[in-house]
């Protein structure tokens, strides 16, 4: 007679496409139903893959969303912008590089990340740190080296250009787009950030 362990159905190993069908189905539900309200069934069904499978790989829903969101970053990134390597005619680089931070940050699925992640805030920040940082360091290096370019070369009166200034620059465009509000770009003094944390956990 054949023992149990031959009866048992092997592990279905996921292939690196198989993996990108998961996650790609997984951010589809995510955009589309929210953390709460997406279902494992579909995005497995979605995948072709067996819902055992998913929570084999990635635990439970929390960790398959930990999963997906960096997921979606990657495939929106785009690579850094090209600057002029000479400081002539900044207005017409610093014009084009508006234009293609605001097509990153205007494209549909883009909008619909930074909606989920906003609204899932408090049950991941870190994730919500991270979709920030990722697409706001897009451009950021390059634009840093470019306006100190400009102040070296005396176009732009500026006796310091620091990283901290080209994703200020940055942030605009996403203001532009909608991504955040002007309020978002002034950070809480200790006071104010001590009365908001007040305010969620009242004495």
């Amino acid at each position: 007679p054949r023992s149990t362990a031959d009866l048992r159905v092997p592990r279905m190993r996921l292939t690196g496409a198989q993996l990108d069908s998961l996650l790609a189905a997984a951010t589809d539900e995510f955009l589309a139903r929210g953390f709460r309200h997406a279902n494992i069934d579909d995005i497995a069904k979605a995948a072709a893959v067996g819902k055992a499978t998913v929570y084999r790989h990635f635990g439970d829903k929390a960790g398959l969303f930990r999963a997906a969101v960096p997921h979606a970053v990657s495939a929106l990134e785009a690579p850094p912008p090209k600057l002029p390597a000479n400081a002539a005619d900044p207005t017409a680089a610093l014009a084009a590089l508006g234009a293609r931070a605001l097509d990153l940050f205007l494209r549909e699925r883009s909008l619909a990340l930074h909606r989920m992640v906003a609204a899932e805030a408090a049950r991941f920040p870190d994730l919500a740190e991270t979709v920030y940082d990722r697409l706001t360091s897009w451009g950021r290096d390059a634009l840093a080296d470019y306006l100190r370019r400009l102040s070296a070369s005396g176009i732009l009166d500026a006796t310091e250009i620091s990283r901290a200034d080209a994703e200020q620059l940055v942030m605009q465009a996403r203001v532009a787009a909608g991504w955040i509000s002007e309020a978002d770009l002034v950070k809480p003094t200790t006071d104010e950030a001590e009365a908001a944390a007040s305010e969620d956990h009242p004495a």
